[in-house]
């Protein structure tokens, strides 16, 4: 008597050490299917990355390799898994690695939604293609890199095909109209101020979720100071508080 949803989006972050500096690890990917096929799809993808971020990162582990490398031999290494299944489990995603200090981005898509960039108030797509083709596709040994500089406060948003794919209207036979825009993401990240669960709403505002979503936030040394919550729908600047609390009205500026 219960119901229940089973997705083949999966999103999964860690830490890792290159040489002796730190960088932070991301995914999220997307496993081809409806129902159980994508869910085993993901199942399997999650457990293969899992995997080797532990052998990666265990005990506090230093990788003597050069990040390009790990990115490379990653990808092979989920190809081959998922190569095995003989094309019935194809998996689209972002696997990508920032150096924490330095804020540079390498990372590969694999048939995946466009990366986007939230910068001064405005969104836009980092790469102009993908890099490679869907893991688990026959003869998919080439994987193209992408660096990308990070500035402070710069915010990432990596997602599945779920927020693009929206019913924009019911049509009376039984039909209905999906969003083929991919900039009306862009729209909704400007919009929410790249705040995460803004995004949501404005999305579900927009239209019908038709299929999983799958967001993963990636900031760059982002100041959190400059703006806190008075409310659910309001913001405020902090030097205004600071006003308040000059002319000793605290109860107001708490």
């Amino acid at each position: 008597g219960k119901t229940h949803n089973l997705g083949g989006d999966i999103s999964i972050a860690g830490n890792l050490n290159f040489l002796g500096k730190q960088y932070t690890m991301f995914f999220n990917g997307d496993a081809m299917g409806k129902s159980m096929q994508g869910a085993g799809g993901a199942l399997v993808i999650g457990s293969v990355v899992n995997s080797i971020m532990a052998r990666s990162a265990a005990n506090k582990k230093v990788i003597t390799k050069d990040p390009e490398r790990w990115l490379k031999e990653t990808f092979a290494e989920i190809q081959n898994v998922m190569e095995a299944f003989d094309g019935s489990m194809l998996v689209s995603c972002i696997l990508g690695i920032i150096e924490d200090e330095t804020g540079i981005l390498q990372f590969f898509n694999a048939e995946h939604p466009l990366s986007v960039l939230y910068r001064d108030g405005k969104a836009n797509f980092i790469e102009d293609e993908i890099t490679a083709h869907k893991l688990g596709m026959p003869f998919n040994s080439q994987v193209g890199l992408i660096r990308f500089q990070l500035q402070p406060n710069d915010v990432i948003f990596c997602g599945s095909d779920g927020k693009d794919d929206l019913i924009l209207e019911r049509i009376e036979n039984g039909g209905r109209i999906v969003n083929e825009d991919e900039n009306l993401f862009l729209q909704v990240v400007e919009e929410s101020r790249g705040e995460l669960k803004k995004i949501y709403n404005k999305l579900a505002e927009k239209g019908e979720f038709s299929d999983d979503l799958s967001i993963v936030r990636i900031s760059f040394k982002e100041e959190k100071s400059e703006l806190t919550y008075v409310s659910e729908n309001t913001l405020t600047k902090i030097d205004f508080v600071a006003e308040l609390m000059k002319e000793k009205r605290f109860s107001e500026a708490y």
